[in-house]
């Protein structure tokens, strides 16, 4: 087993800190917070040969979830993982929570 891959970005007119977290065993990667700049979240998993397959949310606030539609429109396939209590602040269809 390979250590865990991560990758920090620090993105969008907050300087919000979006992280890339990927296996290296299996080559899939979580998200962590995409507020901001998805092209860029995109281009960092890429570049380190990663496939994004999850998005975890920490909490509900925009400059942390700005990001989430846009992204699944181009990882359809990834599920997100966010606290039962933040689940009505979300965009996210219920078949990927």
């Amino acid at each position: 087993m390979n250590d865990a891959h991560v990758r920090q970005l620090e993105l969008g007119p907050m300087q919000n800190f979006v992280y890339v977290l990927g296996d290296p065993d299996s080559n899939e990667a979580a998200v962590i917070d995409p507020g901001w700049e998805v092209p860029r979240i995109l281009d960092a998993a890429k570049q380190d040969g990663y496939r994004i397959t999850s998005v975890f949310l920490t909490h509900h606030h925009f400059d942390h979830v700005n990001g989430v539609e846009e992204l699944l429109r181009h990882v359809p396939q990834a599920r997100v993982y966010a606290h039962a209590d933040d689940v009505p602040y979300l965009s996210v269809p219920p078949a990927q929570l």
